[in-house]
């Protein structure tokens, strides 16, 4: 659909957001551009907002034109086809309020590299070694030789296909929806209506 050459044991590294300075497209520039021309990986990107990043990244594109492909539009269709078709999901945020875009990606299967920041650090544990434990891939500075070692990490769990479908399997039943949310809050609202009476 967009033109890669089609590899199956070449991962697809999506990244889907505003281009702005919250969402990290700086360091993910940064990283990628160390990446691309030497690791077996594809990009694909969408995103709008500030032009310098937009800069920033078609200059990323335009020297790796045949592992990547950058769309400057908004274009919901296309944003899902990227959480569903990619095997690897990057959200190298700043700060994030929540963090949606990893648990939609998750849905799919696709594995989140993201910064240990906002909803994100109760969403996204960070992968264990043997990878037995954890949902993603996760760095605590914002800094782009920060995210190359969590973005190295991930390509060499990749290598171990079984655990890679293990841990493929493991994200896609995660419920972070309000059947599972409803409760817990219940169980707070309850904890402080007793507190309050005891008052």
């Amino acid at each position: 659909m967009v033109g890669l050459p089609v590899n199956k044991d070449t991962p697809l590294i999506g990244m889907a957001g505003r281009l702005v300075d919250q969402k990290g497209p700086d360091i993910a520039a940064e990283a990628l551009e160390s990446l691309l021309p030497d690791a077996n990986i594809q990009l694909i990107m969408q995103g709008t907002g500030e032009t310098r990043y937009r800069e920033i990244l078609e200059k990323l594109e335009g020297g790796n034109i045949r592992k990547a492909r950058l769309f400057f539009i908004l274009d919901f269709a296309l944003i899902d086809l990227i959480y569903a078709g990619s095997d690897i999901f990057l959200m190298p945020s700043r700060f994030e309020p929540c963090g949606l875009a990893p648990m939609i990606a998750m849905r799919y299967g696709t594995i989140p590299v993201v910064r240990h920041t906002g909803g994100m650090v109760e969403t996204v544990p960070n992968c264990s070694a043997d990878l037995t434990t954890g949902l993603g891939f996760v760095f605590k500075k914002y800094d782009a030789s920060e995210l190359v070692v969590a973005i190295r990490r991930t390509l060499s769990a990749y290598q171990n296909q079984e655990k890679w479908r293990e841990l493929i399997f493991r994200v896609m039943s995660v419920d972070y929806s309000w059947r599972t949310s409803i409760p817990k809050y219940e169980a707070i609202y309850g904890l402080a209506i007793r507190h309050a009476i005891k008052k």
